[in-house]
């Protein structure tokens, strides 16, 4: 269903809020920390930091628009669904006869839906604040936002009584 509604979620796209998208992608690579494994693609959080620094890092951060906006192809989709089941060894032995076998999302996935979520974060926050709520993690991005949705609908519930009630 989330397919069919991508052209009407698109069209809501303004070219300030891909700048914001941009920019915080930037900065999410700057802090990008190395990892000694690669993931599925071979890409290493160091590559797209060290991309990002030279001069195909604008060409690379529209890429990550452009997937973010849902503009790519399917089949790239399809390739980022599911984290492929790989063996990450332990930073104390590095050795193949001590994996993990676990769910390993590729980098540039991690990255540019990372910086997406920064973003939201950014403007989420100071409405959050507003309503006295501290720190927030990212993985709670939902409930914070459905949250949000419920204080300031009895926000303005509230005001709306207290208007009704002065007349």
């Amino acid at each position: 269903k989330l397919r069919e509604r991508i052209p009407e979620l698109q069209a809501r796209i303004t070219d300030k809020r891909r700048e914001e998208v941009i920019t915080a992608l930037q900065k999410r690579a700057e802090r990008l920390k190395a990892h000694s494994q690669p993931g599925f693609t071979g890409t290493k959080n160091e590559h797209l930091r060290t991309v990002n620094k030279g001069p195909a890092g604008a060409k690379l951060r529209k890429l990550a628009v452009h997937f973010l906006e849902g503009r790519a192809p399917k089949a790239v989709y399809a390739l980022y669904a599911t984290p492929a089941l790989i063996p990450r060894y332990k930073p104390a032995t590095m050795s193949a006869e001590d994996p993990r076998p676990v769910g390993s999302p590729e980098p540039f996935y991690r990255w540019a839906v990372g910086a997406l979520v920064d973003e939201l974060l950014l403007k989420l926050l100071p409405r959050l604040r507003r309503h006295g709520v501290g720190r927030v993690q990212a993985a709670d991005l939902d409930a914070w936002i459905e949250a949000l949705a419920e204080l300031e609908l009895k926000d303005a519930l509230t005001e709306q009584r207290q208007s009704l009630l002065r007349d």
